[in-house]
């Protein structure tokens, strides 16, 4: 879940795999279906070779938990040691995620800033690292949305 352009700033990351997550259980409902959401996934990483677009979530048993999804990758490629990669935005209400500790323990988790959410190293758990020195992007999934709800032109914001 982690690598490519957060490598640049985090020793040992080698590729990023985007899950994308059936129903995220803190969101509402999507107007796309997961296949449509699946696509546009796969054509926003295919210019990238360090990114993958993973359905895995899609096939596993609802309601989906991150913390099953690492366990199922880390068993399905044994040889790869996958962490966690989230937004600052995210790491605030990161103990209501389902078993944090072991998120934490035994795959760690790399945090990314978000402007409007400042994070330094140490406030962070044990087991969390801060991507220090990565560029904060002034732009989000929520800016899109809200901007084709209002009618705006976002293409210069997708691929």
């Amino acid at each position: 879940m982690v690598g490519g352009y957060v490598g640049q700033f985090v020793e040992g990351v080698d590729e990023v795999w985007y899950m994308l997550s059936a129903r995220n259980p803190f969101k509402d409902g999507y107007d796309l279906t997961d296949s449509e959401r699946m696509a546009r996934l796969r054509a926003a990483v295919a210019p990238y070779p360090f990114m993958k677009a993973c359905d895995l979530e899609l096939r596993m048993p609802r309601p989906s938990y991150t913390v099953d999804t690492l366990r199922r990758l880390a068993a399905d490629c044994p040889d790869c040691r996958f962490r966690l990669l989230v937004g600052s935005d995210n790491i605030a209400s990161f103990n209501r995620w389902r078993e944090p500790d072991v998120i934490l323990n035994e795959f760690g988790v790399l945090v990314y800033p978000r402007p409007g959410y400042p994070v330094a190293s140490g406030m962070l758990p044990p087991g969390a690292t801060l991507v220090e020195g990565a560029p904060e992007m002034q732009i989000s999934s929520t800016f899109i949305r809200e901007g084709l709800a209002a009618g705006h032109d976002m293409r210069p914001f997708l691929p």
